[in-house]
């Protein structure tokens, strides 16, 4: 039987600006096009997992504003479990303005809202073998209620340390997985990554530090995998890149969805790489950049 992935996150309504170069402080620049859509990191991640008919439940909270109408929407299209999402009153939800230059690069200002007010009383029906995941746009007390009472329930958790902030030896301790890229296993570990090899020194770093198993996502290098019995290089396919927004949270959403339905971490990983290279040739965030189960046979089986 498939498991459960619960997403404890934000939802965003994001605002994206294709610019051709990324304004510098002072400058104004022409955007060439403008688009509206939803996003955050957790709703992102919730809605690439539900992608492959996985069971997803969303832990969070929207403001008492328009934007919610939108954000909740999302997760009743892709069949979302909302039942944990609160409206929090006098309170707007989260939002972010995303710059993408030619070239796919981008810079991001999130603002948080009610993203930073999850209250932790709320009781989610956790089941032994489920996956719970978080990440950094929302508050820290809501990460470690919930983390201990997931735990409590044999729950595997994981962090995607993104914003990167500095983990507590308390929240390390309740976390079995860490999903983080180049820049947020360099400021984990304290190891300037440059290569595979210095990936998976970094990764055996972070074990130490308290998490059984450790991925870190290097672009067109592919992804390292580190546990206490092995290290793995996955490589990727060569792509054309036009927007790499969507990349990070397609990779994760669908990772998580493929160790729901029992697949090994190396067939996991396969399928969600190939997710985040199909990803990143379309513009846009996860939500409109992901491709669909036809698009993704053609490379390989899920």
């Amino acid at each position: 039987m498939d498991k459960k992935v619960w997403v404890l996150g934000s939802s965003n309504l994001d605002m994206t600006y294709r610019v051709k170069d990324i304004p510098l402080k002072g400058y104004t620049v022409e955007a060439t096009s403008c688009m509206t859509a939803t996003g955050g990191k957790g709703a992102n991640q919730a809605v690439a997992a539900a992608h492959f008919g996985t069971q997803v439940g969303f832990i969070g909270a929207v403001g008492d504003d328009i934007s919610s109408k939108m954000l909740l929407e999302v997760f009743d299209n892709a069949e979302i479990d909302r039942s944990h999402v609160l409206c929090i009153e006098k309170e707007s939800s989260g939002s972010a303005i995303i710059f993408v230059d030619d070239q796919g690069d981008n810079c991001i200002a999130v603002h948080s809202g009610a993203n930073k007010c999850i209250p932790t009383g709320m009781k989610p029906d956790f089941t032994k073998g489920d996956i719970l995941v978080t990440q950094f746009e929302i508050n820290i007390d809501a990460i470690s209620h919930y983390f201990k009472l997931a735990k409590s329930c044999g729950v595997y958790t994981v962090i995607n340390p993104s914003p990167y902030v500095s983990l507590s030896e308390e929240i390390l301790d309740l976390t079995d997985m860490i999903v983080a890229n180049e820049s947020e296993s360099s400021q984990m570990s304290g190891l300037k990554i440059r290569d595979v090899e210095t990936a998976i020194t970094a990764g055996k770093k972070i074990l130490q530090m308290g998490p059984s198993t450790v991925v870190i996502t290097l672009g067109a290098q592919g992804v390292v995998l580190v546990n206490q019995d092995d290290s793995l290089h996955i490589t990727g396919r060569s792509v054309n890149v036009v927007d790499t927004q969507g990349a990070g949270d397609a990779f994760l959403g669908t990772l998580l969805a493929q160790l729901a339905k029992n697949k090994t971490y190396q067939e996991a990983i396969s399928i969600a790489n190939l997710v985040a290279s199909l990803c990143v040739e379309k513009h846009g965030s996860t939500q409109v950049s992901m491709p669909t189960i036809d698009e993704i046979e053609r490379y390989i089986k899920i």
